[in-house]
């Protein structure tokens, strides 16, 4: 019996500390790049609710902390695309970049949002990714379609 409650009382000591990491690099992901343009994503939503898809990303989200793919995005060749935005935020941190093949960041906007921005993409895979710090808000995203370019929806 003492030796369950010890392996019980390790266990709960590893569940509280290992999430408390996890939490701790979502909150933490904001401003660093190097998390930004790893491939795997780590976040946490008090609520999402919406659509998601290749043409269109349509939610509203509370308590989102962390990084989350959305798309992915392929070219052959230089192509310029326009996404028309519409982002509101009701409190913490919120942005939108695109990672590039070659590891470059762009930022499509941060905060708050209405109207259209477009953007170089060149040759790759690259992946356009929502980052947040205990965000709350909404958001709407179209792009563009140009021919040569698929998206293809990550979540």
């Amino acid at each position: 019996m003492k030796l369950l409650k010890i392996v019980l009382s390790v266990l709960l000591l590893f569940m509280i500390t290992g999430c408390s990491a996890i939490i701790s690099k979502q909150k933490n992901v904001y401003d660093q790049s190097d998390l930004i343009l790893e491939k795997s994503d780590s976040y946490t939503f008090k609520h999402c609710i919406g659509n998601s898809r290749k043409s269109l990303l349509d939610i509203r989200y509370g308590g989102f902390s962390g990084i989350d793919t959305i798309w992915t995005i392929s070219s052959k060749e230089l192509k310029e695309l326009e996404f028309e935005v519409d982002s509101k935020l009701k409190k913490g941190k919120f942005k939108c970049v695109l990672t590039f093949s070659d590891e470059q960041i762009y930022t499509l906007f941060e905060g708050e949002m209405k109207g259209s921005c477009t953007v170089s993409i060149p040759a790759g895979k690259h992946r356009l990714k929502i980052i947040g710090r205990d965000a709350e808000g909404s958001l709407k995203i179209i792009p563009e379609s140009v021919e040569g370019v698929k998206f293809a929806s990550v979540r």
